[in-house]
């Protein structure tokens, strides 16, 4: 169980529907936790992003994968050849970067 060395001497009131209440409960004793605990542990656990932050990711990511449909029909539209190893490269570069745009908004580094 989490306690933390300072007085706990303030309370605050929650609304939440009965299925989130139910969720918190379960969660709380899965962990072996009350409520209060287990809130508090989240609490100093979790990085909260402005909503703006994960708005601009997501139209980043949109952007990325309309440029890879340009790209893809362009080449349906000529009738290019184009190299299978190259593509593949290409692609894992963009995972890469995608995953590592990804890590770092969960780890609060955006």
């Amino acid at each position: 169980m989490m306690n933390s060395p300072s007085k706990k001497e303030h309370r605050f009131e929650v609304r939440m529907s009965a299925g989130d209440l139910r969720k918190l409960d379960v969660q709380a004793t899965a962990a072996g936790m009350t409520r209060s605990e287990f809130v508090r542990l989240l609490l100093a656990n979790s990085v909260v992003h402005p909503r703006g932050e994960l708005h601009a990711l997501k139209v980043e990511l949109t952007r990325i994968g309309v440029n890879l449909n340009q790209l893809a029909r362009a080449s349906n539209r000529h009738q290019e050849r184009t190299d299978a190893a190259d593509i593949l490269h290409l692609l894992a570069h963009i995972e890469s970067g995608v995953q590592a745009i990804v890590g770092r908004y969960l780890r609060g580094d955006a």
